[in-house]
């Protein structure tokens, strides 16, 4: 296998909104352009004649912390928020002393797709990141040349953990609330040709807010609150609309004292509450029907 000059792989990737660096991304995939191919009903030949539809272009995926630039992060609040925004920029793949090496331009990209990572108490990562896809109506790689300013890297990004949590809800006891599954918030959108380029612009159609599955403890009584909410909800039928709960999940600093960011949670309905005779864990399932993202 060939060997890479010294600085052709990339360190860091840094991202660039309507020509505002972002500051720097962890991995970044997808975007590269691609087309179907049609099979024409067979001939007097038996030979199935192909051709190309459309061109699509893949999702660009893009992990990263907590302390994304306030101009990203104000695209992802709004975009959680339930306003849709299109948004043009680049991706630079840059070695250790900022050198670009290649780029990721794309044009009017919706967010998707916004995965929020589990959240553990007894996680042993070092480190949280957050998945952003990116759905392009447009993308075009080059090759590398020039240089991009590397931002100084935000000390929230470092210290974004799994495992500073806390979570609250109207009503219930949360002070042990240990395990948070992840939580994927999605898009859909339709398609619709175009022109003669043969590409698509994408109209969005829906924000899917998944459900909140939660874990707490029951010792001392601290599952209690969570026992009566789902005997009342769900076994006695009182689950009208005045009694759905809001929550809200907040990301702290290292130290537990500082915020840096929270996700709100609106019109949640327990529907399912999972216990067991062997262990201390009672698990919540809630439905929930709209988010906000605060950073």
């Amino acid at each position: 296998m060939p060997g890479h000059e010294r600085g052709s792989i990339p360190e860091t990737f840094v991202l660039y909104l309507e020509g505002v660096n972002c500051g720097r991304v962890g991995s970044v995939t997808g975007g590269n352009a691609t087309a179907d191919v049609i099979s024409e009903p067979p001939g007097l030949d038996h030979i199935v004649k192909k051709h190309l539809a459309g061109v699509t272009y893949e999702d660009i995926q893009v992990n990263c912390g907590i302390g994304i630039s306030g101009h990203a992060s104000t695209w992802l609040a709004a975009t959680l928020n339930g306003a849709s925004r299109r948004k043009s920029g680049s991706i630079f793949a840059v070695n250790y002393d900022g050198l670009v090496l290649r780029t990721l331009e794309f044009t009017n990209a919706l967010i998707t797709e916004v995965d929020i990572p589990a959240m553990d108490a007894y996680s042993k990562d070092l480190v949280a990141f957050m998945t952003v896809k990116l759905t392009p109506e447009l993308t075009r790689f080059s090759q590398g040349g020039g240089k991009v300013p590397l931002l100084a890297e935000d000390e929230r990004a470092k210290v974004w953990l799994p495992r500073n949590f806390k979570l609250g809800i109207d009503g219930l006891d949360c002070t042990k609330v240990i395990h948070i599954d992840p939580f994927p918030i999605t898009w859909t959108f339709a398609s619709a040709n175009v022109g003669e380029q043969r590409d698509f612009e994408k109209e969005p159609l829906q924000l899917h807010v998944p459900n909140l599955k939660v874990t707490t403890l029951s010792s001392g009584g601290h599952a209690q609150s969570w026992y009566n909410w789902y005997e009342d909800f769900v076994v006695k039928g009182n689950n009208g609309a005045d009694k759905l709960k809001n929550g809200t999940l907040t990301f702290l600093t290292e130290d537990l004292k500082t915020t840096l960011a929270e996700i709100a949670f609106f019109n949640l309905g327990i529907f399912r509450l999972a216990q067991s005779l062997s262990e201390e864990e009672v698990t919540a399932e809630m439905f929930c029907e709209r988010v906000e993202l605060r950073i």
